[in-house]
Protein backbone atom coordinates (compact mmCIF):
# COMPACT_ATOMS: atom_id res chain seq x y z
CA UNK A 1 0.00 0.00 0.00
CA UNK A 2 1.19 3.60 -1.05
CA UNK A 3 1.37 5.79 2.01
CA UNK A 4 -0.59 8.81 1.86
CA UNK A 5 -0.29 11.09 4.67
CA UNK A 6 -0.51 9.66 8.75
CA UNK A 7 -0.39 5.89 7.50
CA UNK A 8 3.09 4.58 9.11
CA UNK A 9 4.92 3.17 6.61
CA UNK A 10 5.58 0.23 8.51
CA UNK A 11 3.46 -1.38 10.86
CA UNK A 12 4.35 -0.69 14.07
CA UNK A 13 4.84 -3.80 16.46
CA UNK A 14 5.04 -2.06 19.80
CA UNK A 15 1.92 -1.50 21.96
CA UNK A 16 1.59 2.06 23.26
CA UNK A 17 0.28 1.05 26.45
CA UNK A 18 2.34 2.65 29.65
CA UNK A 19 4.80 4.19 27.55
CA UNK A 20 6.18 7.74 28.07
CA UNK A 21 5.67 10.48 25.68
CA UNK A 22 9.60 12.02 25.05
CA UNK A 23 9.59 15.75 25.26
CA UNK A 24 9.35 15.92 21.32
CA UNK A 25 6.14 14.05 21.31
CA UNK A 26 4.71 16.30 23.78
CA UNK A 27 5.49 18.91 22.59
CA UNK A 28 4.14 17.76 18.82
CA UNK A 29 1.11 16.78 20.61
CA UNK A 30 0.53 20.41 22.59
CA UNK A 31 0.82 22.35 19.44
CA UNK A 32 -1.56 19.68 17.86
CA UNK A 33 -4.23 20.48 20.43
CA UNK A 34 -3.41 23.82 20.53
CA UNK A 35 -4.20 24.20 16.88
CA UNK A 36 -7.41 22.18 16.87
CA UNK A 37 -8.73 24.19 20.00
CA UNK A 38 -8.14 27.61 17.84
CA UNK A 39 -10.00 25.58 15.23
CA UNK A 40 -12.71 24.03 17.15
CA UNK A 41 -12.68 26.04 20.51
CA UNK A 42 -16.07 23.88 21.49
CA UNK A 43 -13.52 21.30 22.10
CA UNK A 44 -12.04 22.73 25.51
CA UNK A 45 -15.24 22.39 27.34
CA UNK A 46 -15.28 18.35 26.16
CA UNK A 47 -11.48 18.25 27.57
CA UNK A 48 -11.78 19.69 30.47
CA UNK A 49 -14.70 18.15 31.66
CA UNK A 50 -13.53 14.35 30.32
CA UNK A 51 -12.39 12.90 33.17
CA UNK A 52 -15.31 14.13 34.98
CA UNK A 53 -17.68 12.41 33.15
CA UNK A 54 -19.37 9.21 34.03
CA UNK A 55 -18.30 6.26 31.84
CA UNK A 56 -21.54 5.88 30.36
CA UNK A 57 -21.45 8.91 28.66
CA UNK A 58 -17.57 8.59 27.48
CA UNK A 59 -18.82 5.60 26.13
CA UNK A 60 -21.21 6.91 24.07
CA UNK A 61 -19.36 10.00 22.89
CA UNK A 62 -16.97 7.45 21.49
CA UNK A 63 -20.12 5.89 20.33
CA UNK A 64 -20.96 8.82 17.89
CA UNK A 65 -17.50 9.46 16.86
CA UNK A 66 -17.13 6.05 15.84
CA UNK A 67 -20.53 6.23 13.43
CA UNK A 68 -19.31 9.21 11.85
CA UNK A 69 -15.76 8.00 11.05
CA UNK A 70 -17.35 4.74 9.24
Amino acid sequence: MEARGFEPLSKNTYPLINKELTVTQKTCLASGLAVLLQAYPELANLIDFWPKLPDHVKLAIQALIQRCIK
